[in-house]
């Protein structure tokens, strides 16, 4: 009896870490998660909940729990292309290996329009984007004004990671703009 129950034991525990505990309906080949910035964990598990994904939450609680990732979370947008066990997801989340994505913008004539197209992709807010393009310290540090800010736009095709923020994305675009505008491009 004690060895069939000692069997049964490292059974469960066997299935709570390496059993599939997410899985993908027949239809879907590849799903993504979202995890905001600053979420904590009950929102991450609300997350995994919404999108149908966990099949039992109480052992990838158990689990998360286990591995510290309750007070580790990092945020981004995670590629799920195949059955998780509890392991490889926790593995996936703790370590922050966002899946990356590629934004693409061009033929935008107003600041209005660009701000409204990158929110589409990133996780900062059309408001964000706006707010931080049209502050007149940022404007004067760089010589422009509200006319000429989106110039600093080049249209092309960029990889982010989803939980970029306003500043984030226009410091990059900042540093394509001085690539681009070489000394040589500029004679």
């Amino acid at each position: 009896i004690i060895i069939i129950g000692f069997a049964g034991m490292v059974y469960e525990m066997y299935s709570r870490i390496y059993q599939p505990n997410i899985c993908l309906s027949k239809d879907v080949s590849e799903k993504y998660i979202y995890i905001p910035t600053n979420a904590n964990f009950l929102q991450v598990l609300t997350i995994l909940s919404k999108n149908g994904l966990l099949i039992n939450s109480n052992s990838f609680e158990w689990l998360a729990k286990q591995k510290k990732y309750t007070t580790n979370i990092k945020p981004g947008r995670y590629k799920i292309d195949r059955p998780l066990s509890n392991n490889e997801l926790v593995n996936l989340l703790r370590s922050g290996k966002q899946d990356p994505l590629n934004l693409t913008f061009n033929n935008l004539r107003s600041k209005e329009e660009l701000a409204g197209k990158v929110a589409n992709y990133i996780e900062a807010d059309s408001t964000s984007i706006l707010k931080y393009i049209t502050d007149k310290t940022f404007q004067e540090e760089l010589s422009l004004n509200n006319d000429n800010v989106v110039c600093i736009f080049l249209p092309d095709t960029y990889e982010f990671y989803w939980n970029t923020s306003a500043e984030e994305f226009v410091d990059r675009m900042l540093i394509e703009y001085s690539r681009f505008w070489n000394l040589t491009r500029k004679q």
